[in-house]
């Protein structure tokens, strides 16, 4: 019997492929058992073990190379391998920007398969991250024009975003970064450069030190700009750093401290799949030679069977009608946020009048290394009569921005997910009629397994930098000259007591900005 060469190629492939690409194990919050395994671990603070996971030879995979590389190079910051985090960043930036050119081989595939075979293309916030992080790397290595180049190029890629992005939702997350990279301009006294920063950050709002709230972003002179976020104006102005109130003039006897709090983890992607009709109308709008015509023929079905947030008026459908031709099993990811483990946050400084440490108290259970349980008070806190204290005035809510991007592409990545579908379903059927012309009996077993292996395959793209924390908290407190133990005191959720982090003695010199970071594991 002469058997069809192209059903014979499917009908060894599509079983295979099935397994390759079938569903693995899941954690509790819907992230593949690699990425749970790995948060896990990041918890306890076992960032070798955490290392070993994410070695290239090693077990699981992260899904792509790229991906493997921002992992490790978080793990090697919060292990305090601030170096060699900088050069797998740096390796990170350049692969990302090699990969603006398509792989033709793998976007064929991803037809048959599903875009988890595609390159892990970042979206722009953790573009921004990178930089985020390679600058608190090269100011943990007293390297502050290296910093302060990190920033500038931070500041560089907000700007583009700024004039390629229309989505205001994005507003907030640009403001809030550009004022970290003003932060770090500061401390390595590049004083311009820092005013620069924070006017972008101000872009249309009149944040004049001493305003009455009300004002802020209002009255005479005030450019126009984005519609004032209450929230986040009240931030800024709190944070408004002396450097713009006394007009660039640094103090002679004080200096600043910033504390970056990073907690959770960020939002991340989760598996959602569904069965979906289709008709004889939708069938032939995909069938179309046309890429447009099929992707909006897709959009029309999202928007039909899933209410998906699809770039397409339902109206401008065409009612398919009749019966249902057959139904094909799409897969789609659907963001979800994590816990949030803290409640509230602040700095305290305690001056350093002599040589002796701060009292120790009881380490609490569960807790950070270094973390200490506060004694009760009337208001949850300590607080000492000789320290000096502010809360967190600012939130850089990274799930939010990490939702609204996914959002902003939902439509078309459901719309390409029953294309896919509907397209494997079609072939599979197609070679099984051909196969049956031969023996139906083989026909019948290849459309079964074909069928099979196109569900097997139709996998959601689930993959993100699953490390970066959920919230970036921002203090800001100024310090008399001198030497100051630095601490932050955490108030969790669930009734929790109040937790104190030591970050040690910070040595406060006139007119210097020192950035401290720490990341609250939840």
């Amino acid at each position: 019997m002469a058997f069809p060469g192209r059903a014979l190629a499917l009908f060894v492939c599509l079983p295979l492929v099935g397994c390759v690409f079938g569903p693995g194990r899941t954690g509790p919050e819907g992230l593949s058992g690699y990425d749970t395994d790995l948060r896990s671990i990041a918890r306890q603070e076992d960032f070798e073990r955490a290392l070993e996971l994410t070695d290239e030879g090693n077990g699981d995979d992260a899904g792509d190379d790229l991906l493997r590389e921002l992992h490790r190079a978080a793990l090697l910051h919060y292990d305090g391998q601030y170096e060699s985090s900088n050069e797998l960043l740096q390796e990170a930036e350049r692969e990302i920007e090699d990969r603006h050119t398509k792989s033709v081989s793998r976007a064929a595939l991803s037809v048959l398969t599903n875009d988890r075979v595609l390159a892990y293309n970042p979206p722009s916030f953790e573009r921004i991250m990178l930089h985020y992080y390679g600058a608190l790397n090269y100011l943990a290595l007293g390297e502050l024009d290296e910093a302060a180049v990190e920033a500038r190029r931070m500041s560089a890629r907000l700007v583009r975003d700024e004039e390629a992005e229309e989505d205001a939702r994005h507003d907030r997350f640009r403001r809030t970064m550009h004022y970290v990279a003003g932060t770090v301009f500061e401390a390595a006294g590049e004083w311009n450069a820092a005013e620069v920063a924070y006017r972008n950050a101000w872009e249309g709002w009149d944040l004049t030190p001493g305003r009455p709230e009300s004002e802020l972003g209002t009255g005479p002179g005030v450019a126009p700009g984005p519609a004032r976020d209450s929230s986040l104006s009240r931030g800024l102005a709190a944070l408004t750093p002396s450097l713009i109130a006394r007009d660039g003039s640094p103090p002679a006897d004080s200096g600043e401290v910033v504390l970056l709090l990073e907690t959770g983890f960020v939002a991340h992607r989760i598996e959602r799949a569904l069965a979906v009709p289709i008709f004889e109308g939708d069938v032939n709008g995909l069938n179309t030679g046309e890429d447009d015509s099929r992707y909006n023929q897709g959009l029309c079905i999202a928007a039909r069977a899933m209410g998906a947030r699809a770039s397409v008026d339902p109206a401008d459908c065409s009612n398919p009608g009749g019966k249902s031709l057959f139904v094909v099993t799409v897969a789609w990811p659907e963001m979800r946020r994590s816990g949030e483990s803290v409640r509230a946050a602040r700095l305290r400084a305690y001056p350093r009048s002599t040589d002796e440490p701060v009292d120790s108290r009881l380490v609490a259970s569960g807790a950070p290394p270094g973390s200490l349980v506060l004694p009760d008070s009337p208001v949850g806190w300590a607080d000492p009569e000789d320290s000096l204290t502010v809360p967190t005035r600012l939130t850089i809510d990274l799930s939010s921005v990490a939702t609204s991007e996914f959002d902003a592409r939902i439509g078309g990545i459901v719309a390409k997910a029953i294309v896919r579908a509907t397209t494997k379903y079609l072939v599979v059927k197609a070679v099984k009629e051909e196969v049956k012309e031969e023996d139906e009996t083989l026909g019948t077993i290849f459309g079964f397994l074909g069928n099979a292996a196109a569900v097997a395959t139709e996998r959601a793209d689930t993959r993100s930098w699953h490390l970066l924390p959920g919230a970036i908290r921002v203090a800001r407190l100024s310090l008399p000259t001198g030497v100051h133990d630095i601490a932050v005191e955490l108030e969790p959720y669930r009734n929790a007591k109040p937790v104190r982090i030591d970050l040690g003695e910070v040595r406060i010199r006139p007119g210097s900005v020192r950035i401290l970071s720490l990341r609250s594991w939840p």
